[in-house]
């Protein structure tokens, strides 16, 4: 009989390419990551709806647009990227994406900010200046950008 490794199998398989691929017990299906490369959705880059250039000048505009979320919610905002909520949001279940408008006829969302586990999101608009919109936890879902 082989030792066993005390390693963790994520920690034997990196830097070879591998996800973990785990397998139902009864129907001996695929579940959960499959090797790297296959089975990858649509991945979204980052960008700042708006601001017409990438690079530079999006980090810029994301930058202001963190300055002032600072100063609307009174703490920072987390590092991650948000590409789209799935939440509620003025009574109704939504989902609410970069770059489409928070609700109909509405103002385009520019970007999305989590100011942690205990603060709202704070949803800024092409139209807003001071106050962004602010999305309460619990929400179903957080997409982040790739």
């Amino acid at each position: 009989m082989r030792p066993r490794s005390r390693r963790p199998p994520s920690a034997l398989l990196r830097g070879r390419g591998i996800a973990l691929a785990w397998r139902d017990a009864r129907s001996r299906r695929p579940r959960g990551r499959a090797p790297l490369g296959q089975g990858v959705g649509h991945v979204t880059s980052f960008f700042v709806a708006g601001v017409e250039s990438e690079g530079a000048r999006a980090e810029e505009a994301y930058s202001e647009l963190r300055a002032r979320s600072l100063l609307a919610a009174g703490c920072p905002a987390r590092a991650r990227r948000i590409f789209k909520l799935n939440c509620r949001f003025d009574g109704q279940d939504r989902e609410i994406e970069v770059g489409r408008p928070l609700s109909k006829g509405g103002e385009v969302v520019v970007a999305i900010l989590d100011h942690g586990r205990f603060e709202d999101f704070c949803v800024h608009t092409d139209g807003d200046q001071d106050s962004p919109a602010r999305v309460s936890h619990p929400v179903y879902s957080v997409t982040e950008f790739s």
